[in-house]
């Protein structure tokens, strides 16, 4: 995988869409920690590459440096503001799913489920 490609799949597997598969996908382990089982990683859902436009491809290696120097904080705490709109996890998802053509401002629908994955996640005692 070369380095872009693999910025891509990071920046994917960042976005709320993009967690949701791995959460699913871990092992309770001793106290607080979880685990993922190396045998699964070959598993994980990634974005294929060379479907990509040369457009979608340069705005998504733009975004991954963008927020490459964020600080973000807790899960907990980024699903929280992101319910109310507000950044850096809402900012990430909604200029993930504008390189698809998807707005959450302008569809109500995709908004909502937006937001149900944020309350979920919110209460999800992973984050607590």
């Amino acid at each position: 995988m070369s380095l872009e490609e693999a910025k891509i799949q990071v920046l994917w597997l960042n976005t709320t869409p993009g967690l949701i598969h791995p959460l699913s996908l871990h092992q309770d382990s001793k106290g607080g920690f979880v685990q993922i089982k190396k045998e699964i990683l070959g598993n994980l859902l990634l974005i294929d590459i060379d479907k990509l436009t040369s457009e979608q491809r340069r705005a998504l290696l733009n975004l991954a440096e963008k927020f490459s120097n964020i600080k973000m904080p807790r899960l907990k705490q980024q699903f929280e503001l992101a319910l109310k709109k507000q950044r850096p996890r809402f900012e990430l998802d909604k200029a993930f799913l504008e390189v698809f053509g998807i707005s959450i401002e302008k569809d109500a629908i995709m908004w909502q489920r937006l937001q149900m994955l944020y309350e979920h996640l919110t209460d999800e005692t992973l984050f607590h």
